[in-house]
């Protein structure tokens, strides 16, 4: 409640004491309740009126008013109460009619997302200490009435007159005091704790980590308009880190064993952002690469990077979501023997698989084009049947494979999982719908589903169909080579020369011809994704369609419009400089491959399956099996976020324990999944901590991309780091630390009564023996900031004291006190 009271006045009372200086005002005014205010970080010592009404703390508005809960009574606010013949049972007497225990207190318990409701303590004094009574576990499923240790049960208590109460109120030093625990009595267990940001040294300016480890915190060309406060009402304490700006922002810890928990740790961090709807995918807080743990964003539509497949000697193009190709990656197997990857896919975790049809494998790789890994069976790795043709990935990054004699599921290790006897046709298509089928179409050289679930095909009489029905608003003339759905649902439709029609799905119109590359004559291959760039300059979003043609060999970056805006001579970019491809002839390479080389494709459908297109925050582990022939696993659990509010601050805590990952958002468990038994945490690689940026393979991810796209553009606060995974009921102190607790205004109900109040009015001596006319009006504890609103207070404050004040004074200013 605020301490802002609102009373009807119906009588003035003046004085005219002329001694002392100063004349009292008294106002009166008639109320069915009186107050009772407890501070925070006190405890307050009230009676009951004889002449109030007589009422249980079940029945109170204390709750309402902003009493605190918590898990344990150390943790809550909580009433003592003393009777005036209490006996010998404890200083604080008994509560009615509860004979079977020594009565503590009676506190306001919750955890979590459970609602407050009053309970009453007892406990066995020859068993336990008072203090270890206090934080005792709430457990209200054991009730023993013989000889307990002790035990909860729902309050009884009555607020009765002639009684003396004692209400402790938490506050934020209390709170300050209950997170200090956190950290054990000699500190330890808090592994990290970025608190403090400003840090402008001259020489190295830096956050600092207040934990007793001190750990080494850089951050590259540090600048002070970095860290800000943000205006956040009811919160206090918002000195945070700022991504918000066009500048490459790294924030590193260095590595140090001390906040490299084995197999139990929690993270916590706040964050913020202006606009969630243009926030970048990025690890938020983490170290998470081939080993250790991260939390991330994910707004399922940015990839950082996407690759181009060469076939004629086995190279992938990698180039980032700014059209710079960073990498040319050779994937050749043997000096000499080249590779051809046929069709390839990036997973949820930005990860590139390949089909290679001349060494028969599926191949994984990093952005930088390490091998993760192979496929093989429970043994080990093997050579696929028949010719590979085509690879496509579900919304778990299970991949299935098909060649000329079978068909082939692996996980997402690349561990196979089943094989089918199959015939492979070369006029045959695959991809899945909405509804995560995967669905097969002969006599086909192109297959889509739209968000509407309406199947569009290119037939190899290379005309359009839609559900089977063809579409004759596109020419016959035109020979159709590729359809595509783009992020407005739109259909782009690539013919064997240089045209792109797009249509409307719904009226099967043309939107929109345009032209894209060099006119042939003849059918060429091409591919089709589409990929949203980041630029940080203008912290904006862009959608572009990204094409390349195998006739010409360019790649091009077009807006949804049609209109280029870039393009790239993909032989150009061949790496000459090493053994395997100095006497490479860039002339003779061939782009030809197909598959989902922007990732676009399979985003567009499992996360509209599976998340409805809502936002995520992601909590990631890497995992080790003991098998060293079975390649680290990521294990993640994410959980939509759609409620987020613009410009609000946000609790990310993620715990592991017993294999056990949970993600909560404020205080609420959102997520939880368990990991194999037979694997452990994997810190082999010894990672950097990064804030804002995910971990690279030795740098961090955006250097070895050459791009600032994958960086948070929002703003972070108070990342710690235990080594234990915390309780779900001490989270909530976490929170309320960044919370400004109010005190509590408790109206106890009575019989109407008249009340006088006494304000001071004072005087200005102009002179010995005289006094000034004029008066001032203090309001104290508004809370109210708006100048608007303080305007129309302060004239029908005017108004107001027009009517009543004595002829010979006049009010001269009203002062709002903070």
């Amino acid at each position: 409640m605020s301490d802002l009271k609102q009373r009807n006045y119906y009588k003035i009372f003046t004085g005219t004491n002329q001694e002392s200086g100063y004349d009292k005002i008294h106002l009166g005014y008639e109320a069915n309740t009186t107050e009772v205010v407890f501070k925070k970080d006190q405890s307050t010592y009230f009676h009951i009126p004889y002449f109030a009404n007589t009422q249980t703390i079940q029945d109170s508005t204390l709750i309402a008013d902003g009493a605190t809960p918590g898990p344990i009574p150390a943790l809550a606010d909580r009433i003592y109460k003393k009777l005036g013949g209490y006996g010998n049972t404890t200083p604080m007497g008994n509560t009615v009619d509860q004979n079977d225990g020594t009565w503590l207190c009676t506190w306001l318990y919750a955890i979590s997302s459970e609602p407050p409701q009053w309970v009453d303590r007892y406990y066995n004094t020859g068993r336990l200490a008072y203090e270890e009574a206090l934080e005792g576990k709430a457990n209200f499923d054991d009730f023993y009435k013989n000889d307990p240790i002790y035990y909860d049960v729902p309050s009884v208590m009555t607020f009765e007159s002639g009684v003396l109460y004692q209400y402790l109120h938490q506050g934020e030093n209390t709170i300050k005091e209950i997170v200090n625990t956190f950290a054990g009595n000699d500190k330890s267990r808090l592994k990290l704790n970025l608190e403090d940001w400003s840090c402008m040294c001259i020489n190295n300016p830096h956050p600092i980590d207040s934990s007793i480890y001190n750990n080494a915190v850089e951050i590259k060309n540090f600048k002070e308009d970095w860290i800000v406060s943000l205006l956040d009402p009811g919160f206090q304490d918002r000195n945070s880190l700022s991504f918000n700006n066009n500048d490459f922002v790294e924030c590193k810890i260095l590595y140090n064993e001390n906040f490299y928990t084995k197999n139990e740790f929690t993270i916590s961090f706040w964050v913020n952002h202006d606009n969630w709807s243009n926030a970048t995918s990025t690890q938020l807080a983490g170290n998470l690469r081939d080993g250790g743990y991260g939390v991330f964003y994910n707004n399922l539509n940015q990839n950082p990077f996407f690759i181009i497949p060469e076939n004629t000697y086995g190279h992938l193009f990698y180039s980032n979501q700014d059209a710079v190709v960073y990498l040319d990656k050779n994937t050749q197997f043997t000096l000499g023997e080249p590779s051809n990857p046929v069709s390839v896919a990036l997973n949820s975790l930005s990860e590139v698989l390949i089909l290679d049809s001349k060494n028969k494998r599926i191949i994984k790789y990093d952005h930088i084009g390490n091998v993760l890994a192979l496929n093989k069976d429970k043994n080990s790795n093997f050579i696929l049947d028949g010719d590979p043709k085509n690879l496509i990935l579900n919304g778990d990054d299970d991949c299935t494979v098909i060649t000329t004699s079978a068909t082939y599921i692996f996980d997402k290790n690349l561990i196979l999982k089943s094989k089918t006897n199959s015939n492979y046709s070369d006029d045959q298509c695959i991809a899945y719908n909405l509804s995560g089928a995967l669905i097969t179409q002969n006599d086909c050289k192109d297959l889509k589903f739209d968000n509407s679930n309406r199947k569009w095909v290119i037939k190899t009489d290379n005309n359009v169909y839609c559900d089977d029905i063809l579409v004759d608003t596109i020419p016959s003339t035109n020979k159709s080579t590729n359809v595509a759905i783009d992020p407005e649902n739109n259909i782009w439709v690539l013919f064997g020369s240089n045209l792109i029609y797009k249509i409307n799905p719904e009226t099967k119109e043309i939107i929109n011809l345009f032209e894209v590359g060099v006119f042939s004559n003849e059918i060429d291959d091409k591919n089709i994704g589409f990929i949203k760039s980041y630029n940080r300059e203008k912290n904006k979003h862009y959608w572009y369609a990204v094409l390349y043609h195998n006739f010409e060999k360019n790649l091009y970056f077009v807006t949804l419009d049609g209109d280029i805006y870039k393009n790239i001579y993909l032989p150009d970019r061949l790496n000459i400089n090493e053994a395997s491809t100095a006497l490479q002839n860039k002339n003779i390479l061939s782009f030809s491959g197909k598959g989902d080389f922007t990732g676009y494709e399979n985003k567009r459908i499992f996360n509209k399956l599976k998340f409805n297109n809502n936002h995520q925050i992601r909590f990631s582990l890497a995992a080790k099996s003991p098998n060293n022939s079975i390649p680290n696993t990521i294990y993640s659990v994410s959980v939509p976020v759609p409620y987020f509010s613009d410009k609000t601050w946000y609790l990310i805590t993620a715990t592991f324990k017993n294999k056990t990952m949970n993600l909560y958002i404020n205080n609420y468990l959102r997520d939880s999944i368990t990991i194999p038994g037979n694997i452990d945490m994997n810190f082999d690689y010894k990672t950097n901590f990064y804030l804002g940026t995910p971990a690279g393979k030795v740098d961090n991810f955006n250097s070895e991309i050459n791009s600032k796209s994958v960086i948070w553009n929002g703003y972070l606060d108070s990342v710690k780091i235990y080594d234990y995974a915390m309780e779900p009921k001490f989270i909530q102190y976490l929170v309320r630390e960044k919370i400004k607790p109010i005190d509590i205004i408790w109206n106890i109900p009575t019989t109407p009564l008249q009340y006088v109040e006494t304000i001071d009015r004072f005087f200005k001596h102009k002179m010995p023996g005289f006094k000034s006319q004029f008066f001032n009006i203090r309001i104290e504890g508004s809370s109210i900031t708006d100048l608007t609103t303080k305007n129309a207070i302060e004239n029908e404050i005017r108004n107001a004291v027009d009517q009543i004040k004595p002829a010979y004074t006049d009010l001269l200013k009203i002062e709002w006190i903070d």
